[in-house]
């Protein structure tokens, strides 16, 4: 048995190679080849690289080093329960995490790519300004069509976008085989059980899932919870009789279901709580019950932004959505003139409404708690058979 625990375990460590070389390759080509340099007829530069977007890809693929790090690390400590069980929830989210960049990857190519509001972003076709030099001229040096002329019909996405959606799917795949690397590892016996585990080590896993869910926190609310802009006040004040009407979508639904996501702070306090007086029963179920009520909100929130987002985003009959475009008062200002300070279009061209950035985030962070959600519950009951918490 011992010599086929270091064959099972051998084969694990190839396997992390293997996924780890693929993620470097990742990295250097399509992330990093990727156009975000737009150059305007005076010589300046008008788009930069490492913008958001870039950031979001590049990110995205520096989170799929967790899942091999970990199972390397759960294989050198091979008596450590603790290890392959953070191996197992590192997977889960990385799934999670594949799967929506692989869906986002599809609509992106679907409905977003060689569009004309589509300028900057690095996954248009090379040939993009010679299309739409008249709709974004402050991102194209051509102020004439392209001789051969180039059509909408003939633009495809570039070569490094078609990479990174391929490969998209392919690590989706591979953390999917992650889990069976863990399984085998698992009823080989190749790795511990959970009974071998020591009660620190299941505190420091603890700890480590809590710090991770309140740096999560910590940035939703500081940025897309405080940015979120509601109407409350006098939107029209300068057309006579003056000032228009008081307005407020403060405390109404939206607002609602924003605030929810603030409720998220409540299962790592209470985590953090139990694991001090962690041999108390009531504080390890108000922890288990905690997450499960938070989680039902977070799912909840995301349901209610996916139906803003579908039915009330841009539209005419839209304003004062929190995830309305900025400029939707250039396009709708004569559905809403209580609402809307101009009484015309704005002065150049509206490109493509999109919704804000601040409902973007609400979207991917309530279905990002509803995650962590799940993961605590699982946690709560690895720490209790770990001895940490009280049982039942």
């Amino acid at each position: 048995m011992k010599d086929e625990d270091k064959f099972v375990r051998r084969l694990g460590i190839a396997f992390v190679f293997v996924n780890v070389a693929l993620l470097l390759y990742v990295l250097a080509f399509p992330v990093q080849d990727l156009l975000y340099k737009f150059t305007v007829a005076d010589g300046s530069t008008a788009y930069t690289a490492y913008s958001f977007a870039w950031w979001i890809l590049f990110l995205f693929v520096i989170f799929n080093f967790a899942a091999p790090v970990m199972l390397m690390g759960a294989i050198t400590a091979y008596d450590s329960a603790v290890r392959i069980d953070l191996h197992s929830m590192t997977t889960v989210f990385a799934i999670v995490i594949n799967a929506f960049v692989a869906l986002v990857l599809i609509f992106v190519y679907l409905a977003w790519t060689n569009t004309s509001y589509s300028g900057g972003f690095p996954f248009n076709d090379y040939r993009w300004c010679c299309v739409y030099y008249l709709a974004r001229p402050e991102l194209c040096a051509n102020t004439a069509p392209c001789v051969p002329a180039v059509t909408n019909d003939m633009l495809s996405v570039n070569r490094e976008f078609t990479m990174l959606w391929i490969f998209s799917g392919v690590l989706l795949l591979v953390t999917i085989l992650h889990l069976g690397v863990n399984k085998l590892l698992r009823d080989s016996g190749a790795v511990g059980e959970a009974s071998e585990a020591r009660v620190e080590e299941g505190k420091l896993m603890g700890i480590i899932t809590v710090f991770v869910y309140v740096a999560v926190f910590c940035y939703y609310f500081a940025w897309p919870v405080l940015d979120t802009l509601y109407v409350n006040g006098y939107p029209v004040f300068a057309v006579p009789p003056s000032p228009g009407p008081y307005l407020s979508n403060l405390y109404g639904v939206q607002w609602t279901f924003v605030y929810f996501g603030v409720l998220n702070i409540i299962p790592p306090f209470v985590f953090m709580v139990a694991l001090v007086w962690r041999k108390s029963y009531a504080l390890t179920s108000a922890d288990y019950w905690f997450t499960i009520a938070v989680s039902l909100f977070s799912i909840a929130s995301f349901i209610v932004f996916l139906g803003i987002l579908i039915f009330g985003c841009n539209v005419s009959w839209s304003g004062g959505s929190i995830c309305n475009s900025d400029l939707w008062c250039c396009k709708y200002f004569d559905s809403a003139p209580t609402l809307c300070a101009n009484v015309g279009p704005c002065p150049s061209d509206t490109p493509g409404l999109l919704p804000n950035a601040q409902f973007q985030q609400h979207l991917v962070f309530s279905l990002i708690f509803s995650v962590l959600g799940l993961v605590k519950i699982w946690l709560n009951f690895r720490m209790r058979r770990y001895g940490v918490f009280q049982y039942y």
